[in-house]
């Protein structure tokens, strides 16, 4: 089945519609996932029907399909169905790119504990610290900034140049980055010296 629609279902028009809802309940995973990926093309009407039955499918490709969907766009009627996915995402330990920019989304300061953790865990992709610096201000910067050894160097770079933006006590830190193997780090580092008259 999968192929047919492949195959078969280049372009979505109305002629398709019944053939797709059947096989987003077929019992082949990838048949309902790709029903779903061309339904939701399609711009069908009633596609939180859809997207409330795939997010509790069994296939974690399918929940990633709707759960993706509703990323992306939302309507009022589906944004507590995203909000709870994206709490069950989380909550299941999940920290991929996706969950964290819902994480993001729905700007609880509550989750930036568990972000700390996995930045103190030395799993921390660049997207983490992001996260961590839309959910809050300040507060979450001062956290980042002892940590700032284990921040990938993207981030480096963000939370220095925010820290010493807002006035944060920087100033060891950037004595300390004066020897940096990156350019960009040593430059800021010296301006931020300059800036606060170190001799």
């Amino acid at each position: 089945l999968p192929l047919i629609l492949r195959t078969v279902c280049t372009e979505v028009d109305d002629a398709w519609l019944p053939v797709l809802q059947e096989a987003a309940a077929d019992s082949d995973p990838l048949a309902r996932d790709l029903a779903l990926r061309l339904l939701l093309q399609a711009g069908i009407s009633d596609r939180w029907r859809f997207l409330e039955k795939a997010l509790a499918d069994p296939s974690a490709e399918v929940r990633g399909t709707a759960y993706l969907a509703l990323l992306s766009q939302r309507s009022d009627e589906e944004e507590d169905g995203f909000v709870r996915e994206t709490r069950r995402r989380f909550r299941s330990g999940m920290r991929d790119q996706e969950t964290l920019t819902g994480i993001g989304e729905l700007r609880d300061a509550t989750y930036v504990p568990e972000l700390l953790k996995t930045i103190d865990e030395g799993d921390a992709e660049e997207y983490v610290v992001n996260v961590c610096l839309n959910l809050g201000g300040n507060d979450i910067l001062s956290q980042l900034i002892p940590r700032f050894d284990k921040l990938p160097l993207l981030s480096q770079r963000r939370v220095l140049k925010l820290a010493a933006e807002r006035g944060l006590p920087v100033h060891e830190l950037a004595v300390n980055l004066l020897t940096s193997q990156d350019d960009e780090l040593r430059s800021l580092s010296g301006v931020i010296l300059l800036s606060q008259g170190d001799e």
